[in-house]
């Protein structure tokens, strides 16, 4: 939130709570359709056609999980003090369209012919998750005009992400085989190196018993401004700057 805007009351305290926000190109309606059967019942199906008509070329879908933690408030003579921590996660997935339409329609073309298919070629995914303190202290310049900042400390969890990914999926004009192109790269800092993961160890034999590795080395800051100004009594007006910072991803 806008560090300028506080509660009336003189005090507050958050318990933990989960906000998820959910940013996708298809509606809920997109998905399926009602038809009635031989029989007159209404039957619920996945509508195909419904969702291609409604996909892009390229497609994203966007997932934000904000956990808080523990928080609380306090006025002050002139303002107000808030101190918070939360966990914050933002997953992106690409979904290009012809992953759907091969998937659903196989790779043939309305020629009857085997169709070359480009089922990837966009970043496939993006993973990012940090815990974040803050302490926020807002100012009252008279009754009208309130400035805020937030200072936050942020420990990195996983980051991890795809570029330059393709796939490509030619198929032989006699149906017989069909060729898949692939190429892709993966950037990552997590607590666990995924080289020795994908090596074949287990989780146990990599950390043996030295818990402490577990914990995160990846420490960056960022803070909040914002600003409030009370026009009259029924209107006013604010803004704000969030989030502006950056965490040193340096473990594996």
């Amino acid at each position: 939130m806008n560090p300028a805007l506080f509660t009336n009351s003189g005090f507050y305290l958050s318990l933990p709570s989960v906000n998820l926000n959910l940013d996708s190109p298809l509606a809920f309606s997109d998905l399926y359709v009602v038809k009635p059967n031989e029989v007159g019942q209404n039957i619920t199906y996945i509508d195909i056609d419904g969702i291609l008509a409604n996909l892009e070329y390229q497609n994203e879908i966007n997932t934000d999980l904000n956990v808080g933690i523990l928080g609380l408030g306090f006025r002050t003579k002139h303002g107000f003090v808030s101190l918070s921590t939360q966990l914050r996660t933002n997953f992106q997935l690409g979904v290009p369209k012809d992953i759907i339409r091969f998937i659903t329609r196989g790779n043939v073309g309305e020629d009857g012919r085997g169709m070359d298919l480009v089922l990837l070629d966009q970043d496939l995914f993006s993973l990012t998750s940090y815990l974040e303190v803050g302490i926020g202290v807002g100012r009252e310049f008279g009754k009208k005009f309130t400035v805020g900042v937030r200072a936050k400390v942020l420990l990195g969890l996983i980051n991890a992400s795809t570029y330059n990914s393709s796939v490509r999926l030619a198929t032989e004009p006699d149906f017989n085989s069909f060729t898949v192109d692939m190429d892709y790269h993966v950037r990552a800092s997590t607590p666990i190196s995924l080289n020795e993961l994908l090596s074949g160890k287990s989780i146990s034999s990599i950390i043996g018993d030295d818990y402490m590795s577990l914990i995160p080395r990846n420490w960056g800051m960022a803070f909040d401004i914002g600003a409030k100004y009370k026009i009259t009594k029924r209107l006013s007006v604010a803004a704000s700057v969030l989030d502006i910072g950056t965490i040193h991803w340096v473990e594996n």
